[in-house]
């Protein structure tokens, strides 16, 4: 067993590497996590490896992992960073082998290893598999933060096994299901994965817009409605060009503030996009944003990169919103 001891002074150590490791100061953390190694704290590599894989070097949080493990077996975190790594390396069959590893330790946290298995399994082609971990945290850790993650995974899953119609089945049982008191941005985010079913269902093509336009109005235009509506865009052989977009957002009042950090004022969200020209990049900008916020919005900058061969308009992997405040 790896000793433990002065466990509120180190938990606060190890709070404070996590939060250096947050502001990039990945040599204060390097050197919290030594001083946790010299009083015996297992959470030591946990920080080492976190501080090396934010650095880019993988194969070094590997190597830190290893020497973790073998020291404290008994520690699902470390399993579950180890498989994390193993995955990002492309030792996919390492991974799951970890993530078991992580399950079988004394109070795992089963929902958060169950959906790191979960991605794993789709990616390697166990379709099976994945959607009974993401099941797994859908029914029973249904307000895990991740849980909304995993349920894009199950459905995911289910299209990767023909079962379209059940995708959409279990994206609307989890809306009909959803509290009247649950966040919007919440409920939204289910209506962002009902269009990408609908859409591998054959759906009708204003009912996966409908579905988009919803989810664009709560407040979950992301990357996912993004990719369906990319899918659904009109196809044509006029020239384009690639644009890089940053995007001003004041906010309103819309959006439910609840669930924003105190003295956001505002948001920018940057993003690659394909437009036949600039005017048409501009209007891209914001089709992700609710319509309440569009008089508002103004593009920041706007720079073009490079023509492109594609016969579509479309966003390419808009980014979070990047809040700012007074």
């Amino acid at each position: 067993m790896w000793i433990r001891k002065n466990e509120d002074e180190v938990r606060a150590l190890h709070d404070e590497a996590l939060a250096k490791i947050d502001e990039g100061d990945l040599a204060g953390a390097s050197s919290i996590a030594r001083q946790l190694e010299a009083i015996g704290w297992s959470g030591c590599f946990e920080i080492e490896a976190l501080a090396c894989r934010k650095a880019g070097d993988r194969e070094g949080a590997l190597a830190v992992l290893d020497r973790g493990v073998a020291l404290a077996p008994e520690l699902w975190m470390l399993h579950q960073l180890r498989g994390n790594v193993l995955d990002e390396i492309g030792r996919k069959d390492e991974a799951i082998a970890a993530y078991d590893r992580a399950l079988a330790c004394p109070d795992a946290s089963i929902a958060s290893v169950r959906f790191n298995r979960a991605i794993t399994r789709l990616a390697v082609g166990d379709a099976g598999g994945a959607l009974a971990d993401a099941e797994h945290v859908i029914t029973e850790s249904p307000e895990a933060p991740f849980a909304g993650a995993a349920l894009g995974v199950a459905v995911d899953a289910l299209i990767a096994l023909g079962r379209v119609e059940d995708s959409v089945s279990i994206v609307d049982h989890l809306i009909g299901a959803a509290d009247a008191a649950a966040s919007s941005p919440a409920v939204a985010a289910l209506h962002a994965t009902r269009a990408r079913a609908l859409l591998a269902a054959g759906r009708p093509h204003d009912a996966v817009i409908a579905a988009c336009t919803v989810a664009i109005e709560g407040g979950a235009g992301g990357k996912e409605v993004a990719d369906v509506l990319a899918v659904l865009a009109p196809e044509d052989d006029r020239g384009r060009t690639r644009f890089h977009v940053v995007l001003e957002v004041p906010l309103v009042g819309v959006l439910d503030r609840q669930t924003l950090p105190m003295g956001v004022t505002g948001y920018f969200r940057t993003m690659q996009l394909v437009a036949v020209d600039e005017d048409e990049a501009r209007s891209l900008a914001s089709s992700l944003e609710p319509r309440a916020l569009l008089a508002s919005s103004r593009v920041h900058t706007i720079q073009p990169l490079a023509q492109d061969a594609s016969k579509r308009s479309r966003l390419i992997a808009p980014s979070g919103r990047l809040y700012f405040g007074e």
